[in-house]
């Protein structure tokens, strides 16, 4: 598993963003978490901060020639976006 998965993992099986009820839906590919206690959502400048070291991960491991595993089709950058363009609407009271 490369480090991007395993970051991305990590954060939504431990730390997740948002509840796999909330917008977007918990994708098949994403492990649920692991205590039913999860800390409240995070909100758009986490996601931001998330997201940005998620992309700097992702970009260190393409130009090292990392290859993600083809099974493993979560792609966290694209559901982080999601659901900042999602809680931006929200705020916007759209």
């Amino acid at each position: 598993m490369c480090v991007y998965c395993y970051c991305g993992d990590w954060i939504f099986q431990n730390r997740p963003p948002w509840k796999p009820t909330e917008y977007p839906l918990w994708p098949k590919s994403v492990p649920m978490p692991i205590s039913p206690y999860a800390p409240l959502p995070m909100d758009v400048d986490q996601l931001k901060k998330l997201q940005d070291l998620l992309k700097r991960v992702k970009d260190l491991e393409d130009r090292l020639g990392c290859e993600c595993d083809p099974n493993k089709d979560a792609d966290y950058i694209n559901l982080l976006e999601k659901r900042i363009e999602y809680l931006e609407k929200q705020n916007k009271g759209g």
